[in-house]
């Protein structure tokens, strides 16, 4: 799925990218939504920021999940999924 406009997806979505061959290309453009679910597939931000209120939860599967680009998150609204060996980004923007 490729935007062709900024906050084009609701932003109390979450969104969820699932397969190989899934990817999520915000084109350029900002995009705020409530979460993010990855199995696999990517996420391409080009100059644009994804931005998350809630956590970035990735599932098990044979093929690595990206997320290339700008992002931010905020405080998680649910349990952490995060890796507990990894330490949370700070501050709360970084480069993917």
């Amino acid at each position: 799925m490729r935007l062709l406009a900024g906050d084009q997806i609701s932003p109390a979505a979450t969104l969820g990218i699932t397969g190989a061959d899934s990817t999520l290309d915000l084109n350029g453009f900002n995009q705020d939504d409530r979460a993010l679910r990855l199995t696999a597939g990517q996420v391409k931000t080009g100059v644009g920021t994804l931005t998350l209120a809630g956590n970035v939860t990735s599932l098990a599967e044979k093929t690595t999940a990206l997320i290339g680009g700008s992002c931010r998150w905020g405080e998680p609204t649910e349990p952490s999924t995060w890796p507990t060996d990894r330490p949370r980004s700070t501050p709360k923007s970084r480069r993917c």
